[in-house]
């Protein structure tokens, strides 16, 4: 059984293919996002949804795109495999120059920590 495409995974797509298109990069999101336009090219719902995406970068658009993605993954469970192998190359870390690998994507409002490996208690105040 293909595991389901969800709403959180074509946001993050979408936003990192956003951040690659603003540093002028074509990389893996930017290359899953052509993928998927190609694939429901022929697909009026899909290709509406995904343009849809693209351009509001809403949770409700995500969530239509995933949906579809969904329907066509039950059928083609090839293209469930291929989507999911793209995604892993999506989520690999792309260093830069100064080897730094976190990245954050989305809205964030107020401070982001980014932990790995914690042994112990973890204790994050507010400022007073």
């Amino acid at each position: 059984m293909t595991r389901p495409i969800s709403s959180t995974m074509v946001t993050a797509i979408l936003a990192r293919a956003e951040s690659e298109a603003a540093t002028r990069e074509r990389g893996a999101a930017s290359a899953l996002i052509d993928f998927l336009k190609e694939r429901l090219r022929t697909h009026p719902a899909g290709s509406a949804a995904i343009d849809d995406a693209i351009r509001s970068r809403s949770v409700e658009s995500a969530g239509h795109l995933a949906e579809i993605l969904d329907e066509q993954v039950r059928v083609d469970h090839d293209l469930g495999r291929e989507i999911h192998a793209r995604w892993l190359r999506v989520q690999a870390p792309a260093s830069d120059r100064s080897g730094i690998t976190n990245s954050v994507v989305g809205n964030v409002s107020g401070s982001v920590v980014q932990v790995r490996d914690v042994s112990g208690g973890i204790s994050i105040h507010g400022r007073n």
